[in-house]
Order: C-alpha cells, then structure tokens, then sequence
C-alpha cells in the first residue's frame, strides 16, 4: 500500500472537499485526542476504502483551525501523551496506520 500524498491546500477546502464519505475514516493526531489504538481496531473491523491523516503544522493549529477539522468529521487521535514534531507525527501515525493495512 503505497501513501497518496496531497498538495498543500488551504484547510477549509480540504475539510470541506472531504466532509462526507461512509467508506472513508478519517484522523488528526494530537495529543489532547483518543488513544490511537481504539482507531486502529475500527479500522481493522472494517476496511475503509479511503484513510485520511491530517497532520498539524509546527506549533499546531488555531483554535479555529481546530474546530473546522472536529466540525469535518476528523477523529482526534494521540499518538503519544506528549507533543511531537510534524515529521515524527508523520512517521508515527503513517507506519501505524499503515502497518494494518498492508
């Protein structure tokens, strides 16, 4: 299974172009959120055709930013109880992610 990777795009059309899609699971890592491991076994029970993983910048994002993400249908997951760097959260949450669906 090999990552599509998307173009940067301002955050509102993306949430937005990706708002609704029963076959789709979508997640955003942060620390504040849900243990990964209950998202992993849902994604295990049931074999969504389209995964999406959102990644905050360096610093994170705004309150709002915040919000349009949650009012997106993001699941908030956290991949470790402290705060990572973009790149690590990349690493982290893509090989978890990724590891089930190989």
């Amino acid at each position: 299974v090999v990552p599509l990777l998307s173009k940067p795009e301002k955050l509102e059309g993306f949430v937005t172009d990706n708002s609704e899609s029963v076959d789709t699971k979508k997640i955003y890592f942060d620390c504040d959120g849900l243990s990964l491991l209950d998202q992993l076994s849902d994604i295990i029970k049931k074999r969504y055709r389209k995964i999406i993983l959102l990644v905050g910048p360096e610093g994170g994002f705004s309150r709002d930013e915040e919000r349009l993400i949650k009012d997106g249908s993001f699941e908030v997951c956290s991949l470790t109880p402290t705060i990572l760097r973009s790149v690590e959260t990349v690493a982290v949450g893509l090989g978890s992610v990724r590891s089930l669906t190989s």
